[in-house]
């Protein structure tokens, strides 16, 4: 076996390997090794279309591999704050309503976020109560059905 084909089979190892990963981050740093020995074994196998390939491939990988990397920071980095969904106060409208007054009916269609700011609201269907801070109506907003 020559060192050209030896480069090519780890190039191919590379990518079956991708397969096999569990997580986006270690499958990109997978992928972008494979894309540098397919490369490396296209330039020295004179294979223009498999060079060409790795080479429009190599900067999505990487372009991919960074979004992901600062996307898991900021994940990190939310979760070691406060999780209070106070945040979202100045992206809301208010509504208010009068004691007793019904929100919302079970089966209706979901198109609000609602959070609570003052009082109470129960939820007689699940006999739970709800109070400052609480979310509800999230479930209906973000479920497919």
């Amino acid at each position: 076996m020559t060192l050209v084909e030896a480069v090519g089979y780890l190039a191919s190892a590379l990518v079956l390997l991708t397969f096999c990963m569990s997580t986006m981050l270690s499958l990109r740093a997978v992928a972008i090794c494979s894309n540098f020995a397919f490369i490396s074994y296209g330039l020295a196998a004179g294979l223009y279309p498999v060079l060409i390939l790795h080479i429009v491939l190599l900067p999505l990988n990487v372009v991919f591999l960074v979004r992901m990397t600062i996307l898991l920071r900021k994940a990190k980095l939310a979760a070691a704050t406060d999780l209070s969904p106070l945040w979202m106060q100045p992206f809301m409208w208010p509504k208010h309503f009068r004691t007793g007054e019904t929100i919302f009916r079970k089966g209706q269609h979901a198109d609000l976020l609602y959070i609570v700011v003052s009082g109470e609201v129960e939820l007689p269907e699940i006999n739970q109560r709800l109070s400052a801070g609480d979310l509800f109506g999230e479930i209906g907003l973000f479920s497919l059905i």
